[in-house]
């Protein structure tokens, strides 16, 4: 649930269990991206482009370990995961999960 807007950037909060957490630190922190919400808009494009250009069946949920995390994200990228979510009928938090932990597989942290 989107709450609020700065500079072309909308928060979202999703549940993130520890691991997924620190892995996006850890790629943050090893210069692979600048920032934290430069990688969740990197990993969200990535998905949609390479995993969810047609309806996407198997969304992820965050374990009962998963806190929740504010992100940021790009306000552009969000209306994005907002049609896709209701193309394949889940949230847009189920959309943003998978495809963080889908990209971080790719980066082999998983």
């Amino acid at each position: 649930m989107a709450s609020a807007t700065q500079k072309n950037r909308t928060v979202q909060q999703i549940p993130m269990p520890p691991e997924v957490d620190q892995a996006i630190k850890t790629l943050v922190a090893n210069g692979t991206h600048e920032t934290m919400a430069e990688l969740y808009d990197h990993a969200i494009t990535w998905f949609w482009k390479s995993r969810a250009k047609k309806t996407f069946n198997f969304y992820l949920a965050s374990n009962k370990r998963g806190k929740y995390k504010t992100l940021w994200i790009d306000s552009k990228i969000l209306d994005r995961v907002r049609v896709i979510a209701a193309r394949d009928d889940t949230s847009i938090s189920r959309v943003i999960y998978t495809a963080i932990v889908l990209y971080l597989e790719d980066k082999g942290l998983f």
